[in-house]
């Protein structure tokens, strides 16, 4: 290829938002990172701006693998990571979405309530490091471009709908399970996957999802961690143990809305002391995380941070699954008791704890929530007389403080909702079941039910829930 320069900027740099020089054949941000520089493909492929209407999200899906793809083939990259990253930045520019829009938007929002990634290793993957960016690192990266999408976020309209955007992440994550050995960056990606499905009702998908996650994550290793492995890597250990711990909460999570009940769990808590990592609150925090070791038969610790909260209400909810499970009537309202005396003292401490904050504090106070909601439910389907009477009060009093919740969060912006857990959306539909079952005709439970109501659109309409399920 002929020295010189171009008059377009590679896509590259248009995509990273980096000055180019627009030399040939690289530009000097490629030559110095050793990237494949493809400084022509505005020019030789403008169909790629705006691809065809179609009827049907597998289609567009289906077109825009076989567009991008052909765009890649075109420059004769040199190995399979280069294409697949080559493709994926198309199909990211075609979401009018650029690099460090997504990262800026992952770590202001699912990160912020299950951070399974470290934030300064991802950012020398993607930034400084003189690689090209792996097939599964690219993955990962679409993945978060994914959840972190919605055509009102972006400055323009795409071509690009939010269904042929999760049926195309889908395909190329199938590939990349096929194509490449099990790995923590597909284990976080299909972590990212699972979220994104249970977020927009696609249940039984995310269940596929969130389990393909755990068996690589019991073939990577990922569940023998403890606290004295890596002492010498603690970042590294510490994004693998809070990648195992994402699998054991969504999981838990997700299964509470299966169609089928009762199904097996996969993931599994470690046994005796456990390593509860702290909360990442920042892109540079300390990298030492693996300081505490809480007991996960101890839900009482003061000191614990919000991702040991989350970790402790799952394990209640699983608690609350086991018992649920009990035959025999009697044994199995007495453990259920037990379980509600330590989830009320749970949610004490996480709302005091929280002061209001979105994030870690908040997800373990949804799933606090939801393990009282399936609870009391099990008691008054299964008990009489004054525990039954009991249960019907303790859901009141939750519906009433969900509710409260809902309201504080009315006038969120679609960005600020991205900092909500998916799962909250499910303690809306309980507090609300709740009302259709049990709760009384009157003006009180009516405000009530509008604000459930008005605060569940809002959220289904942030992640297309609602058009998704016929999709």
């Amino acid at each position: 290829m002929p020295t010189g320069t171009s008059n377009l900027v590679c896509v590259n740099c248009k995509l990273r938002k980096k000055k180019c020089d627009k030399a040939r054949p690289r530009c000097g941000y490629c030559a110095r990172k050793n990237l494949d520089c493809q400084s022509s493909i505005d020019a030789k492929y403008p169909q790629l701006r705006r691809l065809p209407v179609t009827p049907s999200p597998v289609i567009g899906s289906s077109l825009l693998l076989a567009e991008t793809l052909s765009a890649v083939l075109q420059g004769e990259p040199t190995s399979l990571h280069s294409t697949v990253y080559l493709q994926i930045l198309r199909i990211i520019h075609l979401t009018d979405q650029t690099i460090d829009e997504i990262c800026l938007r992952y770590f202001r929002g699912m990160h912020s309530f299950i951070p399974i990634l470290s934030a300064p290793r991802f950012h020398e993957q993607l930034v400084h490091s003189a690689a090209l960016p792996s097939a599964t690192f690219s993955v990962l990266l679409l993945s978060m471009a994914l959840v972190t999408y919605h055509p009102s976020l972006v400055a323009s309209s795409s071509a690009v709908d939010q269904a042929t955007l999760y049926l195309t992440t889908k395909s190329l994550y199938t590939q990349a399970l096929a194509s490449f050995p099990d790995s923590l960056l597909l284990v976080q990606a299909g972590i990212i996957i699972a979220s994104y499905e249970y977020a927009t009702r696609r249940i039984n998908e995310a269940i596929c999802s969130i389990s393909v996650c755990a068996r690589m994550g019991y073939a990577t290793g990922l569940h023998l961690l403890s606290l004295t492995e890596g002492s010498d890597h603690s970042s590294q250990v510490a994004e693998k143990n809070n990648t195992w711990w994402g699998v054991v909460i969504t999981e838990r999570t997700i299964l509470c809305e299966a169609d089928i009940v009762q199904q097996p769990i996969i993931s599994r808590f470690p046994e005796g002391e456990i390593s509860l990592p702290k909360e990442p609150v920042s892109l540079e925090w300390d990298s030492d995380l693996l300081t505490d070791a809480v007991s996960r038969r101890c839900p009482y610790v003061d000191d614990c941070d919000g991702l040991a909260r989350v970790t402790q209400a799952v394990w209640l909810l699983d608690q609350v699954f086991k018992a649920s499970e009990e035959r025999d009537v009697d044994v199995r309202l007495a453990q259920l008791d037990k379980l509600d005396y330590s989830l009320r003292g749970c949610l004490a401490l996480t709302m005091d704890q929280s002061e209001g904050r979105w994030g870690l504090f908040c997800t373990a106070n949804a799933i606090i929530f939801r393990a009282l909601f399936i609870l009391h439910q099990k008691v008054i389907h299964s008990a009489t007389g004054v525990a039954r009477l009991s249960s019907q009060i303790a859901l009141e009093t939750a519906t009433q403080m969900v509710k409260d919740i809902a309201t504080t969060q009315h006038s969120m912006t679609l960005a600020e909702m991205d900092t909500l857990p998916p799962s909250r959306a499910f303690v809306f539909r309980a507090a609300l079941h709740y009302l259709d079952e049990f709760g009384t005709k009157c003006d009180r439970w009516n405000t009530v039910r509008t604000h459930l109501e008005a605060s569940l659109t809002m959220f289904d309409a942030r992640w297309n829930a609602i058009t998704s399920q016929t999709s």
